[in-house]
């Protein structure tokens, strides 16, 4: 059987799926978090959120308010 991907492998994996750069790339400029009109509203900010998972924090991300308030811009 084989093992489960990481979280940040398994966010990859779908980054590259619909075409978007992986989380790998990111240099955590804070570009993200400072151009985003919605990120005085979310709990963690994109920077943060790219930040975590690229440390596995998988159940923090997900159970974070984050992705609802996201403008998807």
């Amino acid at each position: 059987m084989a093992d489960r991907p990481s979280f940040s492998r398994e966010i990859t994996h779908l980054l590259y799926a619909v075409g978007g750069n992986p989380i790998s790339t990111c240099i955590q400029c804070g570009t993200c978090s400072a151009t985003c009109p919605a990120a005085e509203f979310m709990e963690h900010s994109p920077r943060e959120v790219i930040a975590m998972i690229g440390a596995d924090r998988r159940g923090e991300v997900l159970s974070s308010n984050t992705f609802w308030t996201c403008a998807s811009c």
